[in-house]
């Protein structure tokens, strides 16, 4: 599950574990969105819808729409990167019944329901970029350091990887800005 949440690097490298291990089904968790005006607030209040869409190289279907999926046993797990979505804890019970791993690094919905939560560092602890509404790329620098211990999503992404013997093909940053797809690439490079 990739996050409008986290940046497009971050998104990137989860993008490259799922075809690693195989899968297709890639599902995107937002906010629900708020009131935007015609001057500067957009009705996404989710910072990087575009950057996650632009990793997946293709429009993706809503959180919403994997939850009956796991009532049927499709489903046997879910990583979902991040821990806010629109849904709150109770209509995400249906991921209570299978393995879900969320990495993140604040609370949030999908932590509450998560199996296993792995620490991760938040966009003020790394490095990373946004692609907003308009299509604009945004590079952003850690503004604080992460705690002791805890690394960025597209590293814990990649050491998972390794753990489950494959290898996404990325042990920087700078290795996943140069993976990214033409616009969300030029604003991540500058």
């Amino acid at each position: 599950m990739l996050s409008a949440q986290h940046s497009t690097e971050d998104n990137l490298a989860a993008v490259k574990l799922a075809a690693a291990l195989g899968t297709d089904k890639l599902y995107l968790a937002a906010l629900g969105g708020w009131e935007g005006d015609k001057i500067l607030r957009n009705a996404d209040n989710n910072p990087n819808r575009k950057g996650a869409l632009l990793a997946a190289g293709k429009d993706l279907p809503a959180l919403s729409a994997l939850l009956p999926l796991l009532a049927s046993g499709q489903i046997e797990g879910v990583l979902a990167l991040g821990s806010l979505c629109a849904e709150d804890a109770a209509a995400l019970g249906a991921l209570r019944g299978v393995r879900t791993v969320a990495l993140a690094s604040n609370g949030g919905p999908l932590a509450d329901v998560a199996s296993v939560i792995v620490p991760v560092a938040s966009h003020a602890e790394a490095e990373g970029s946004f692609v907003n509404a308009k299509g604009m790329s945004q590079r952003f620098l850690a503004a604080i350091p992460a705690p002791t211990g805890v690394r960025p999503a597209w590293e814990v992404l990649a050491q998972l990887a390794k753990l489950l013997g494959k290898d996404i093909g990325v042990s920087s940053v700078a290795e996943l800005r140069r993976a990214l797809p033409g616009a969300a690439a030029e604003g991540a490079r500058a």
